[in-house]
């Protein structure tokens, strides 16, 4: 990949430009659809599990024995992760049952790829001088657990549906939903796949 990064970057750069174009283009169709979505990420519980998770992989980060998992990546992708990977995952399922237009697909993968990969592969590159050779298993690991990231997160109780996930909703993401210890314990499920996840695919 050394060779190759550059023509990488390039292409990347010019899909996630298309994207952005597509979201200027219909900012307003984009900004009426997803209006509520800090509201519906940034509540208590959501935001308990997001520092527990980045405190974990920030704590796990030296003793990994992989030299380009530090604190600083550790904790940017958590974050990434926690901003993006819920609408991603929500855009990704809506689109699939046609309750989405597939405009929003392009930006939804853009943000994946980069959030999982491309910022990752961008710190190395800046701070090793070199293309991470893993940079493909970074990717599908990372991608895998993003995934799993976005399904947490989106899990929603309310008294009508019990436990699902909030963008099986017509309205979502206006939906907060309530506190509930079924969501706790299913957020609480996922998380320990992710760490379990987490310790083999960089430690076995």
């Amino acid at each position: 990949m050394d060779r190759y990064w550059p023509y990488y970057f390039a292409t990347s750069g010019i899909v996630y430009f298309a994207a952005m174009w597509v979201i200027i283009r219909r900012r307003e169709e984009f900004l009426r659809l997803y209006k509520g979505y800090f509201q519906f990420l940034f509540v208590p519980w959501r935001a308990s599990l997001f520092v527990m998770g980045a405190g974990f992989m920030v704590f796990i980060a030296p003793y990994t024995g992989d030299p380009t998992w530090d604190y600083f990546d550790a904790f940017f992708m958590s974050a990434l992760t926690y901003a993006t990977a819920p609408w991603v995952v929500g855009v990704l399922f809506r689109s699939a049952i046609g309750a989405n237009q597939l405009w929003t697909l392009l930006p939804a993968v853009c943000i994946w790829h980069f959030s999982a990969s491309l910022s990752y592969d961008s710190y190395i590159l800046f701070k090793m001088k070199a293309y991470p050779s893993a940079w493909l298993e970074n990717m599908l690991a990372s991608s895998f657990l993003y995934g799993m990231g976005g399904l947490m997160w989106s899990a929603q109780w309310t008294q009508n549906r019990k436990l699902h996930f909030a963008f099986q909703g017509a309205d979502w993401p206006g939906e907060r939903g309530e506190m509930s210890y079924g969501v706790m314990a299913l957020g609480g499920i996922i998380a320990a796949l992710l760490g379990s996840a987490i310790v083999y695919v960089f430690l076995a």
